[in-house]
C-alpha cells in the first residue's frame, strides 16, 4: 500500500513538474477573468429582447490577444444569443478591461420552457496563429433562459439619492433601478419625510410614485421622483427614504439635504439729471410693481434743480478769475522793465 502511495506522489510530481519546465513563463503569468460567469432570465416572453454586459480583464498578456466565442448547448441558444463586435474584442498588451454585450433575441414563436447552454471564450492570437497562451486563457458563461407567456412585473432598487436645492424647488430624487421583469416600469411607490436636522423636528411627509423616465424589461436606469414642500426654508435636512415592491419595503435609506437661500436682485437701474432752474415736475412717477422680499432693491430717481441764479454767479467767479490772471500778467511785465 505505502509502494502504490509513493508510486502515485511520484507520477503527481513528475506531472507538475513537466508542467512547469513545458509551459511557456509568460501563459503562467497571464491571468482571464469573466464577471459575472452567467447569463440568467426566468421571465423572457416571447418576442422579448435585451442586452447583457459581461466585464472581461486580463492581465500580463504577453501581446494582443483576440477573444474567441464559442456557444454550445441547446439549439435555441445558439440561434438567441449574438456576441456584439464579435470580430473586435481585443484584449490589449498588459492589464485591460473589455466589456462584452451579448444581445439575447427572443422569436416570436418561441415555446414556452427551459433552455440552458453555455458561451465558451478562449484567448487566441492576434495574428492568428495558434498560441500555447490559448489552452490556459479562457471562460465559461453558463446561460438559463425561461420563456413564459405571462407578464412579471419585478425590480430591485439599487440606490437612491438626493441633490442639493434652493428654497422654492421641489426634492429631487435619484433613484437607480434594475427591471428583472418582462413589463416596463412606471412608477414606485416612495414615502419620504423631511427632518430638520437642529431640532429633529418632521417639517412634511408624503408619497411619490411617477417616475420622470420608464425603465424598460431587462436593463438598468437611473430615474427620478419630484417631491414639492412648499415653503421649505434654506437650510440642512434628514430624508427618511423608504421605496416599496408589492406592498413590502425594497429600500430605506436616510439622506442628507442642504436647501440653499433664494437669492434675487431687483434692482431699478436709474440715473441722475441735474435739472435747470424753473424745472416743472412731471407726473407721480410708478416704480415696478412685484418687487417685495428682505433681498429686494429699488433704486429710485434723484432729481436735483440748478437755480439759474447760481449758475450766473459760476460763470461771474470764472471771469474774474479770468481778469485777475491777465492784469497780473501785465503787472508783472512792466515792473520787469523799469527794472
Amino acid at each position: 500500500m505505502q509502494m502504490k502511495t509513493n508510486k502515485l506522489l511520484n507520477s503527481l510530481l513528475a506531472v507538475f513538474t513537466a508542467v512547469v519546465l513545458f509551459t511557456p513563463h509568460n501563459a503562467l503569468a497571464a491571468a482571464f477573468g469573466v464577471s459575472p460567469p452567467w447569463i440568467e432570465n426566468d421571465n423572457l416572453k416571447p418576442g422579448s429582447n435585451f442586452v447583457y454586459v459581461i466585464n472581461l480583464s486580463a492581465n500580463d498578456l504577453p501581446g494582443n490577444m483576440v477573444v474567441d466565442s464559442v456557444i454550445e448547448g441547446d439549439p435555441e441558444i445558439a440561434q438567441w444569443l449574438t456576441v456584439q463586435n464579435k470580430d473586435k474584442l481585443i484584449m490589449t498588451t498588459g492589464e485591460s478591461i473589455v466589456p462584452m454585450s451579448v444581445n439575447v433575441r427572443i422569436p416570436e414563436d418561441a415555446k414556452v420552457g427551459k433552455y440552458e447552454g453555455n458561451l465558451k471564450l478562449s484567448l487566441v492570437s492576434n495574428s492568428g496563429k495558434p498560441n500555447s497562451i490559448t489552452t490556459l486563457l479562457g471562460g465559461n458563461i453558463a446561460v438559463k433562459l425561461g420563456v413564459i407567456n405571462y407578464d412579471v412585473t419585478d425590480y430591485t432598487v439599487q440606490e437612491i439619492s438626493a441633490e442639493p436645492i434652493t428654497e422654492g424647488q421641489p426634492i429631487t430624487l435619484q433613484m437607480n433601478l434594475k427591471n428583472q421583469g418582462n413589463t416596463e416600469i412606471t412608477d414606485v411607490t416612495t414615502k419620504t419625510s423631511v427632518i430638520d436636522i437642529s431640532s429633529g423636528e418632521t417639517i412634511a411627509s408624503g408619497t411619490v410614485k411617477e417616475l420622470n423616465l420608464a425603465v424598460q424589461p431587462q436593463t438598468k436606469a437611473v430615474t427620478e421622483l419630484t417631491y414639492s414642500v412648499p415653503g421649505l426654508q434654506a437650510g440642512n435636512y434628514w430624508l427618511d427614504v423608504e421605496a416599496f415592491k408589492n406592498d413590502r419595503s425594497a429600500y430605506t435609506n436616510r439622506l442628507y439635504l442642504t436647501v440653499n437661500p433664494s437669492v434675487r436682485s431687483n434692482a431699478v437701474q436709474t440715473g441722475v439729471d441735474v435739472m435747470p432752474e424753473g424745472w416743472v415736475k412731471p407726473a407721480a412717477e410708478v416704480i415696478p410693481g412685484g418687487i417685495s422680499g428682505p433681498n429686494a432693491t429699488v433704486v429710485t430717481s434723484v432729481k436735483v434743480r440748478a437755480p439759474l441764479t447760481n449758475q450766473l454767479i459760476m460763470v461771474i467767479i470764472g471771469i474774474l478769475l479770468v481778469l485777475t490772471g491777465i492784469v497780473g500778467k501785465f503787472y508783472f511785465t512792466f515792473k520787469k522793465r523799469r527794472h
